[in-house]
């Protein structure tokens, strides 16, 4: 039942569009609220334990925006300030039981940005930025818009209360969102999937045949597949709220290019950077308004992101050679050079990669183990190990072919909208709509079956990240 899943595709997501269509413009957000309470029973249909505590988490912050409003400035802040520790100390805790193998709690799929949708709600009121809704139905409908539960995008409050007053269905927003969504399906399933499934399979290989070569395999693949499910899931995620008249734009720039490794951390789960942007920079920025609070605003902000995509504290550990090329870019005062960027893009994501292979691993200090193993071994590398270890190779010979054709679709299809002229502009739409929908159809019916587990909630850090 995820944005992928069969029911979803076939079922919910054209039902929900045709109610909507047909329902009065005033009335959308609530039937929106009532299709994500639908959706979020049917996703997490048999863990009592996990809808039970997502329906207390609703509760309290129901509970914050309807109470009479304090006239004390002190009773206001306490006010606040419990309504932000109750989510982040239930997300602390459920995060803790699960990463730790409790037998008798099940982690609730949308936790994560349920809690901090919440976060979200108590500061807007707080600061004034939220218009307290006039119907609970609607601020249930927020906690739990289910597009976004999955893998993000993270939307404040405020944002979305303004923009689905009244959400306008068009044509032309149906035609924007499919596209983004078929996008995102085909980074899902034909480059994820295919990625964790070899991932796991070279983790079981290297437990018999450990080399170097074969470590920094896996360093390469952990990375690819986190990229691709985060942004791939995050691109469905606004294709579909494009569909429902929803405007939710993209506020990160080319992931693969970053060469600041917290950029690259929170531009994965998109729209991480701003919403520790607006609740931890800027606040802590007033506290600590000198040099020495811009740098512990930003290492916060980091340390904070790293905990929030798996909470095990020694993940900070794997992340250190991220935090120190953070601390590095923080000390250039001014924007690096084209030929330097170019040289830093691929020590970032070398940092990035033995944080994202820790996250897939269910014990992370073994990669010491893998390591010491691999520098150790005297066994000679060559490219048939490959072959050995990933079976069914042409799925990723299939995912590398959509691959080469999706870089032009997606990246040089504006250039050359914006270059060409008019007849040469409606043959690259169409040919580019034609690429894409090829490539869709190919992920949906010749994919999607070989990868029936891996569509629905992927493999290994997915338990740990939504």
């Amino acid at each position: 039942m995820q944005l992928t899943g069969p029911l979803f595709l076939f079922i919910l997501l054209p039902l929900s569009l045709c109610v909507l269509h047909f329902f009065p413009l005033r009335h959308r957000r609530m039937a929106l609220s009532l299709f994500s309470v639908i959706w979020y029973v049917l996703i997490n249909y048999g863990n009592l334990s996990g809808l039970l505590h997502v329906a207390l988490l609703i509760l309290s912050a129901l509970l914050l925006v309807y109470l009479p409003l304090p006239h004390s400035a002190k009773i206001a802040k306490l006010r606040t300030t419990i309504g932000v520790l109750i989510p982040v100390l239930s997300f602390l805790a459920a995060r803790l039981l699960a990463e730790y193998g409790c037998q008798w709690y099940i982690y609730p799929i949308g936790l994560a940005y349920i809690s901090l949708g919440s976060v979200s709600l108590a500061v807007d009121m707080a600061r004034g930025d939220t218009v307290r809704p006039k119907n609970p139905v609607d601020v249930v409908g927020y906690l739990l818009f289910f597009p976004i539960l999955v893998a993000g995008p993270i939307i404040q409050s405020k944002h979305y209360f303004d923009n689905t007053e009244k959400p306008c269905l068009s044509s032309k927003m149906l035609s924007i969102g499919a596209r983004r969504y078929m996008i995102g399906f085909i980074k899902r399933i034909a480059m994820a999937a295919v990625l964790l499934r070899a991932l796991r399979q070279l983790m079981e290989y290297v437990s018999y045949m450990i080399s170097i070569q074969l470590v920094l395999l896996l360093l390469a693949v952990s990375y690819l597949a986190f990229y691709f499910f985060f942004t791939g899931t995050a691109d469905m995620a606004r294709g579909i709220c494009a569909m429902f008249g929803i405007p939710v734009e993209r506020d990160r720039g080319h992931i693969l290019s970053a060469t600041s490794p917290d950029r690259l951390v929170c531009g994965i789960a998109l729209s991480l950077y701003r919403f520790m942007l607006d609740y931890v920079y800027r606040p802590l920025r007033r506290v600590l308004p000198f040099k020495k609070g811009w740098i512990t605003a930003r290492i916060l902000m980091f340390v904070l992101s790293v905990l929030f995509l798996r909470t095990r504290p020694e993940m900070l550990l794997f992340a250190l050679p991220m935090l120190l090329l953070l601390l590095i870019s923080m000390l250039r005062r001014k924007r690096a050079r084209l030929w330097l960027r170019i040289l830093l893009t691929p020590v970032t994501v070398l940092a990035c990669s033995f944080f994202t292979l820790a996250i897939m691993m269910d014990e992370p200090m073994k990669m010491f183990t893998l390591f010491s193993e691999a520098f150790r071994s005297t066994t000679d590398f060559h490219l048939y190990h490959i072959f050995e270890a990933v079976r069914d190779f042409r799925y990723l010979l299939v995912a590398v072919t959509i691959f080469l054709i999706l870089i032009p679709v997606t990246y040089l299809r504006t250039w050359f909208l914006r270059k060409a002229n008019v007849k040469v502009a409606i043959t690259v739409r169409y040919v580019s709509l034609a690429l894409l929908f090829s490539c869709f159809v190919a992920s949906l019916f010749y994919l999607m079956p070989q990868f029936p587990g891996y569509a629905d909630q992927a493999y290994g850090f997915y338990q740990y990240t939504r």
